[in-house]
């Protein structure tokens, strides 16, 4: 009897989870171990609420508590999961790596262990060896969404544009509406200065998870992107990322300029001091800095709210 309401709430609260209600899901979790702390899938969920939450150090107690106890092939494995990811996000790599490796070991033909331990790999700055895994999970779950978007991610941090697209539209032929698919092809949209598309798909992401952080700041650099305030900004950027030989020469020239010439020309017209010039150019580029955050600020709130305006209709 016992066995069988722990289970009842166990289903509750992964039906919540999937449904977005995280409150929900963390007391289902919680009522599960209060009713059979034997059982140690509750601990493992718990684990995995207290991980989507941001509290990676709860994350990691209660899934070793979790560990700790008897548990199958499957349970084990997705508490190795939940626990090399929290270490990710704590910043303590050895731990992850270490945990993401026994993930493999306790089942090698799941594909997740494999795409959890290539994460550690790649949170270790270890890229060949995290592309490896990533073409390990693949190969073993090729119609896998997770896999898909983190392979995709994987190959987006690493500046393989071309690679990570294709993999994030086989995700969305598979899951167009899915979060991390509309996020991901947001992102890569405007890496490649589709601004137009990224900006639909931040909003349609925002449309689903309207406090997302990085949905949010994808939303936010489309529009500082676009804008004729922040334009300059983003001119500046873009020659530092393209061009970064010319763009130092550039910087050098400049500052040389600044530092050299222009106090020579200030004393010789009797004009302001460099330092008080050097001061007003300071004070300017702040005003200017906070101007455009305001700026975008403003475009970011005026489109949020006509996308809730759309989903009240």
């Amino acid at each position: 009897m016992t066995a069988a309401l722990a289970r009842a709430e166990l289903a509750r609260g992964i039906a919540a989870r999937e449904a977005g209600n995280f409150p929900a899901a963390q007391k289902a979790f919680e009522t599960m171990i209060t009713i059979d702390p034997g059982d140690a899938a509750g601990y493992l969920y718990a684990a995995d609420m207290q991980l989507r939450q941001r509290r990676y150090k709860q994350a990691v107690a209660l899934a070793r508590m979790g560990l700790g106890l008897p548990c199958g092939q499957q349970d084990r494995g997705f508490g190795l999961q939940v626990t090399a990811l929290a270490y990710i996000n704590l910043r303590q790599i050895k731990q992850a790596l270490a945990t993401g490796a026994e993930a493999v070991r306790n089942d090698p033909v799941n594909p997740h262990n494999r795409r959890i331990h290539a994460q550690t790999l790649w949170a270790a700055k270890r890229f060949k060896a995290a592309d490896a895994e990533f073409q390990q999970a693949l190969a073993l779950a090729p119609e896998s969404v997770q896999v898909l978007i983190g392979y995709a991610r994987f190959l987006k941090a690493t500046s393989r544009l071309r690679e990570a697209r294709e993999l994030v539209e086989r995700a969305a032929l598979i899951e167009p509406d899915g979060f991390d698919v509309i996020l991901l092809r947001g992102q890569i949209a405007f890496r490649y200065d589709e601004l137009d598309q990224a900006c639909d798909l931040a909003l349609s992401a925002l449309s689903r998870q309207a406090t997302n952080k990085t949905a949010l700041e994808l939303l936010a650099v489309v529009k500082s992107r676009r804008s004729w305030l922040t334009g300059p900004f983003w001119w500046f950027a873009n020659l530092l990322r393209r061009h970064r030989k010319v763009a130092f020469v550039f910087i050098v020239l400049v500052f040389g300029a600044i530092g050299g010439v222009v106090p020579a020309v200030l004393t010789a017209q009797q004009l302001p001091s460099a330092g008080t010039v050097g001061n007003a150019l300071f004070w300017g580029l702040c005003i200017y800095a906070l101007l455009c955050a305001l700026h975008v600020y403003w475009l970011v709130r005026r489109d949020l709210r006509q996308v809730r305006l759309k989903r009240n209709f």
